[in-house]
């Protein structure tokens, strides 16, 4: 761990975040002993937040989504906090290539371990924002005080902005990290996406007026019904010509809960199941079963930790094709 302190600069955060539209984060940098960035490392974060450290951080700790992305672009993060795979036995997509036997394991949501962090000895830690104060895994200011004492933080955007805006987000710190962009691995993975692109275009073709919810289950027994306009990565594959339904919230809220009673007010030819939840978590419900959807068979997933990156892209973009090609109009 670099043993000099890294310093925090404010560059018009507050001019910064209103054009964002992120009026309601909070941007409380800490000020460290300042070491210039031509002798050093800097990096600029969506907040308006600069880090600057004496050289290139190659400790790099981060949330699972985050962490993930960045081994994509060939970054070997040393640690991640968040969900874990370990005890699972089903596809872990939010684990993505990492070796995570070769890092250390901070905990889920709530349960930080900050000894460990600190033992882990972190140049910077990355998370992902999604609305609200703060950073996705420091969803308070105790959480984020704890991390920012051990480590400056570094947040990418992920609300309110396209898909591939954060995706290139990731490439520009992976990038400022030391890794090598134009290599055959990042290559190939642009050449998967665009054939991709193409194939989902293809599914698709001819069936614009195809209606596609993505939704989770909730503890009551009711349904989270997913907002196709604040999803960044449906965002994104409405942009490919795919058609979400519209579950009637504004475009700044996440998801519309409902009991499965109301679940035809909201039709769809197609249901894409959280991939966090078991996909038979509905099976034998009857409400669910009745929908026509689901009579048809026309049920697939809805990958809601696919990573910023070309290779994870691409590889959910052809999944979602298999699915929609087999899909037709049922309401």
């Amino acid at each position: 761990m670099n043993t000099s302190h890294p310093r925090f600069t404010r560059r018009a955060v507050s001019r910064g975040i209103a054009a964002a539209g992120l009026t309601g984060l909070v941007v409380r940098p800490r000020t460290f002993a300042q070491t210039p960035a031509a002798e050093g490392w800097e990096f600029t974060d969506f907040r308006d937040v600069t880090v600057s450290l004496p050289e290139m951080p190659t400790r790099v700790v981060a949330q699972t989504t985050s962490a993930a992305s960045l081994w994509d672009f060939g970054i070997k993060v040393v640690g991640f906090y968040g969900p874990n795979d370990e005890e699972s036995d089903r596809d872990f997509l939010q684990i993505g290539k990492m070796d995570v036997s070769t890092m250390t394991y901070l905990g889920d949501w709530g349960t930080l371990d900050t000894e460990l962090l600190v033992a882990t000895e972190p140049d910077i830690y990355v998370d992902l924002y999604r609305g609200g104060e703060f950073l996705w895994y420091l969803p308070d200011q105790a959480t984020a005080d704890q991390v920012e004492e051990i480590s400056p933080t570094i947040g990418i955007n992920a609300n309110g902005v396209p898909f591939m805006d954060t995706l290139h987000e990731f490439e520009r710190l992976a990038v400022a990290l030391g890794a090598d962009v134009e290599g055959p691995e990042i290559a190939e993975g642009k050449t998967n996406l665009t054939e991709a692109e193409a194939t989902f275009k293809s599914a698709i073709a001819g069936k614009e007026g195809l209606k596609v919810l993505a939704i989770s289950t909730d503890a009551t027994g009711g349904a989270y019904l997913w907002n196709g306009n604040w999803l960044n990565d449906m965002q994104y594959l409405q942009s490919l010509g795919m058609t979400a339904v519209d579950v009637g919230v504004g475009d700044d809220m996440p998801t519309l809960q409902i009991s499965m009673e109301q679940l035809g007010n909201y039709p769809a030819d197609v249901y894409l199941l959280d991939d966090r939840e078991s996909p038979d978590v509905l099976s034998g419900q009857p409400i669910w079963e009745s929908m026509p959807a689901v009579k048809a068979g026309q049920v697939g997933t809805w990958y809601s930790s696919v990573l910023y990156s070309y290779r994870s892209l691409a590889e959910v973009l052809n999944l979602y094709a298999a699915v929609l090609a087999e899909a037709e109009p049922v309401v």
